[in-house]
């Protein structure tokens, strides 16, 4: 997806459709905390 969208635009879907509190409250603690450091860096 990143390098699709680049990394703006990935940024900006990441947080516009709340994936990461949606992949935590699954539980899927390594794939939100993926998207967490893809966004942080």
């Amino acid at each position: 997806m990143v390098r699709d969208m680049g990394d703006i635009g990935f940024i900006i879907d990441t947080l516009e459709s709340d994936k990461i509190r949606t992949l935590y409250e699954r539980r899927w603690f390594p794939e939100s905390l993926y998207l967490l450091a893809r966004w942080i860096i």
